[in-house]
């Protein structure tokens, strides 16, 4: 191991004083930002060497910069500010306050050793590095930003209590904090944490998996499928060109233009989905639930929550309670159950194979294409049934499509305390 440096480095004392958020005392004693009139400062600036594969860097109370370069030079310069009540206290935890270089392997380290004192001050630990843009980087900070932009190599992150920026990476991307913002932007397939702290996502060229809670998960443009968890916050996803993975707690959840199969769960939530390439699955409780423009297979559940869907091609399966339902599509079966709401239905293709919806407490209205002969069975205990098809009458018990041809599309429509009407549109 060849060592770069390890620095106990010269210092002078600013004629004034700098702001100072970062806090790193063990005094117990009440003190401010005010009482800390002397500031030192400690600056190192040192290049980087060629034919490095990676990059690590390991700080806190501060800040963590690095960008690639193609051609540009390469350095890294590490700037130590420390706040106290007497430049004697400053110099002292400056002098105990190292900066540590090693070459390991094909990678550059880079880390801080930060003292503890018992006099009142405060740290700022901060690192600019411009690197070669081939490279691996993997930095690790608490307590300030870090931000890594422009390299073709993987990069890993973990920060805690503070933001988060990545973007324009080549390679994989693992990234997590908390407290704070976590934003990624144009990288390969990303895995990504926060903890009470919001998630941005923009193009991602692979799958995405990213988890947060009591913020907002935003994504958009993602090159492959995405999985998504949130908890007491939105989720917001869009341009997903693959399969969707989502869910969430007591907050919103939008989808849109999804190439790809779709699986959402929301408690106590609003959710609203439209344009999907494929099936779509879903789930929610005490708010409602939005369908628009699925191309595959629907089911649809919400409990104490209003279901409205439509333009949905294939086979549609919805239920709720004390809340309306409308459903409007063009494939061949519809399975709708309510209790104690109202229940509309379009089936607007001849294609239609199987109907079957069932309520109380409310209308049940079914509108078939017109050139449909179905068989109809329905039946209702204190309302009125009214047609603009035959329906089928048959004793009590009895089946009434036994005499019917096996072709023939099947309705079964079932009210308690409510009117039933099939239109013919």
């Amino acid at each position: 191991m060849k060592n770069l440096g390890f620095f106990t480095l010269a210092i002078w004392v600013l004629a004034t004083m700098t702001g100072c958020d970062y806090h790193f005392s063990s005094y117990s004693g009440a003190w401010t930002n005010a009482d800390l009139t002397a500031v030192t400062n400690v600056t190192q600036t040192t290049g980087i060497p060629s034919g490095l594969k990676g990059l690590t860097v390991d700080n806190r109370l501060g800040s963590i910069h690095v960008n690639g370069t193609d051609n540009g030079a390469t350095a890294w310069t590490w700037k130590l500010t420390i706040h106290a009540r007497s430049e004697n206290v400053a110099q002292q935890i400056a002098s105990n306050t190292i900066c540590k270089a090693e070459i390991k392997g094909d990678y550059l380290s880079l880390s801080v050793s930060l003292p503890d004192s018992s006099e009142p001050h405060c740290i700022e630990s901060d690192f600019e590095i411009t690197a070669p843009k081939s490279i691996a980087v993997q930095a690790e900070n608490g307590f300030g930003g870090i931000l890594i932009a422009d390299f073709a190599g993987n990069v890993r992150a973990t920060n805690k209590n503070g933001p988060l920026e990545i973007r324009d990476i080549g390679g994989n991307v693992e990234a997590r904090t908390s407290f704070d913002t976590l934003s990624v932007s144009n990288t390969g397939p990303a895995t990504l944490k926060n903890q009470n702290g919001k998630i941005q996502v923009a193009v991602v060229t692979g799958p995405l998996k990213a988890a947060t809670s009591f913020a907002s998960l935003v994504v958009r443009d993602i090159r492959g499928a995405a999985s998504l968890s949130n908890q007491n916050g939105e989720i917001q996803a869009v341009a997903i060109q693959g399969a969707l993975d989502a869910k969430t707690s007591f907050d919103s959840l939008v989808a849109r233009e999804i190439r790809g199969p779709v699986r959402l769960r929301d408690q106590n939530g609003s959710v609203q989905l439209n344009q999907v390439n494929g099936s779509a699955d879903i789930e929610t409780s005490f708010d409602s639930l939005s369908v628009e423009g699925i191309q595959g297979d629907a089911v649809l559940k919400n409990q104490n929550g209003e279901v409205r869907a439509s333009g949905i091609t294939g086979f549609i399966k919805a239920s709720t309670s004390f809340a309306a339902m409308e459903v409007a599509g063009s494939g061949p079966m519809f399975l709708c159950n309510n209790q104690n709401g109202g229940i509309r239905l379009h089936a607007t293709s001849t294609a239609l194979t199987n109907l079957e919806a069932k309520t109380s407490f409310g209308t049940l209205e079914v509108h078939l294409a017109a050139g449909l002969k179905p068989a109809i069975q329905a039946h209702t205990t204190f309302g009125n049934v009214e047609s603009d098809f035959p329906v089928l009458m048959k004793p009590s018990g009895e089946d009434p499509f036994t005499e019917i041809a096996p072709d023939t599309p099947q309705i079964r429509l079932q009210n308690q305390n409510g009117n039933i009407s099939i239109v013919q549109d």
